[in-house]
Parts: structure tokens; sequence; C-alpha cells
């Protein structure tokens, strides 16, 4: 549903719940917090170094970066 690159970590937000990955795309990891948050955004908050994921059940979730 989206993508978002925060320095060298893409984070991909999905149906199934958030994915990132720090090698360019070979290796996708759950992200502690939003594994299974049916996502559509995100945007980094640097003042906090989290990651502001918009949700459709849950609205706005921040979880810290990996």
């Amino acid at each position: 549903r989206g993508l978002r690159v925060v320095g060298t970590t893409v984070f991909a937000m999905l149906d199934e719940g958030v994915r990132y990955s720090k090698d360019d795309g070979a290796t996708w990891t759950p992200l502690p917090g939003a594994e299974t948050l049916a996502a559509s955004d995100a945007v980094f908050d640097p003042t906090t170094g989290q990651l502001l994921i918009g949700s459709d059940s849950r609205g706005l979730v921040r979880v810290p970066l990996p």
C-alpha cells in the first residue's frame, strides 16, 4: 500500500502489517509494534526517532525504528 525510506531502511505498509528491509528489499522483517497492523502510509518523526504509521483500524500509531 505504500513505501517509505528512512536513511538506509525501506518500510513497506501492507494490509498484513508493516515490514522493513535494510538490504534494499532482499529480505523483509516484520516491524516490532506493527507486525499485524494494516497500514496505509507512514512518516518519520525526527524529533522522536519514531515512525508514525497511518492505520485503518487504530488511527495513528508510533513505533521506534528498528
